[in-house]
């Protein structure tokens, strides 16, 4: 139920966003970022508009400005909160959880539990899906590679003209 919750509290935040209703999608990320960590990522959404606004306007605006601060501060707010909550109930004693130095609960968890991390997953028993994922890997390669051939300046780039 959590995921179903925090995915379509993504999906609103995507729709809202594509309808240019900017500061209101910040609800929704903010949201799914309650449930899942990882919906903090949504907040480089907000300055990756920024760039591209300022890229293919070359104006900057101070209410484009607000919208994207408060987009890349508010979404990862729950994330952050909960992190420190974390630490003040577990790092601030004489016995400190085994995690407290490195200061992210989750990314312990994940490393000490799962296994999990950057470049962990690369193992020769993943060979088989590596290949699976192959032909599609090799697929947007090709279609990226042609994108960019096409397209030399940044503002195309940007803008994904055609």
């Amino acid at each position: 139920a959590v995921v179903s919750t925090q995915s379509t509290g993504v999906t609103t935040g995507f729709i809202l966003r594509a309808r240019h209703s900017t500061l209101l999608s910040i609800v929704p990320f903010t949201m799914a970022t309650t449930l899942r960590s990882n919906g903090a990522v949504y907040a480089a959404f907000y300055l990756c508009d920024e760039v591209v606004a300022l890229v293919t306007t070359r104006r900057p605006s101070l209410s484009r400005a607000l919208r994207t601060v408060a987009g890349i501060i508010l979404v990862p707010l729950p994330f952050v909160v909960f992190q420190g909550y974390l630490a003040d109930l577990h790092c601030n004693h004489d016995n400190p959880a085994e995690w407290c130095q490195s200061g992210i609960s989750y990314s312990f968890i994940q490393r000490h539990y799962w296994g999990n991390g950057p470049f962990l997953y690369w193992e020769g028993k993943q060979l088989p899906n590596f290949l699976l994922a192959s032909p599609m890997l090799v697929l947007v390669g090709v279609v990226t590679i042609g994108y960019l051939r096409q397209h030399h300046s940044l503002r195309d780039l940007v803008t994904m003209d055609t």
